[in-house]
């Protein structure tokens, strides 16, 4: 994973980034390795990471969290904080993981997407996993996050619950709607709690074609979401996945 630093420069920068740490050229941004996962992600079928970063520990340093996964059925998911170091790149992933999603515990589908935000509102980052094909397709699960003594981030594996699901229909088997890593959170109607915003494709998972869709579910405050209203369809095209939010600049946890 790469870290682009800004320089400050943006409106005078006569180039994007330089991988030189001099910048002689005054380019807008640095580039460096943020964070080498090789070893961690060795022999797996894939991984995913949080589009957002946030400070789960309270050291004013913003932190990852990540997944990796070892085949495309319906195998268990290793999930972690990988943590900052200030400067742009992060602590190499622990051994042990976190947690474990698609376990006896909570969940019954594997996951492609990784949400990263706080979603009960008591100011500590929680997750949101899931959206696959294979098993409770489309379902996404919550765990929610708390400090356990010198501000050491854990996950509640006790109160996990099935969070959303957008496609309610296929709840085992597989190669069904529901498949996409294209899931954000942001708070749009301003009130405090964090709504989510997810696009796929809602006939084939797997079509290059669509149909599509991109659908927002507004928060309930307990990391649960009320059903989903659609946005936008396209008939024949994938772009349903395509999208952006706003984010906050300085989401930090805990408060």
């Amino acid at each position: 994973m790469k870290n682009y630093e800004n320089q400050g420069n943006i409106r005078s920068a006569p180039c994007f980034a330089t991988d030189d740490p001099t910048n002689p050229n005054n380019c807008a941004f640095i580039s460096k390795d943020a964070l080498n996962i090789t070893s961690w992600i060795n022999n797996q079928w894939g991984f995913r990471y949080s589009k957002d970063a946030v400070d789960v520990n309270g050291d004013g340093i913003r932190d990852i969290a990540v997944l990796k996964y070892a085949s495309g059925g319906a195998s268990s998911v290793p999930i972690t904080v990988v943590l900052g170091n200030g400067d742009g790149t992060f602590q190499a992933p622990p051994s042990t993981p976190l947690f474990t999603h698609n376990t006896q515990g909570c969940g019954s589908s594997p996951a492609n997407t990784i949400v990263f935000g706080d979603f009960n509102t008591d100011g500590v980052g929680d997750i949101i996993t899931g959206l696959d094909d294979d098993g409770d397709a489309g379902s996404a699960w919550f765990y929610p996050g708390m400090l356990s003594g010198s501000n050491s981030y854990v996950v509640d594996l006790t109160n996990c619950t099935e969070s959303f699901d957008i496609n309610p229909v296929d709840e085992n088997g597989g190669e069904n709607p529901g498949f996409t890593n294209a899931a954000r959170n942001f708070d749009f109607d301003f009130d405090g709690i964090q709504d989510m915003i997810v696009g796929y494709n809602y006939t084939d998972p797997w079509s290059s074609v669509g149909p599509s869709t991109t659908q927002i579910m507004m928060g309930n405050g307990d990391g649960t979401f009320a059903p989903q209203t659609e946005i936008r369809d396209f008939a024949n095209s994938t772009y349903g996945a395509n999208f952006a939010v706003p984010q906050w600049r300085c989401v930090r946890f805990p408060m």
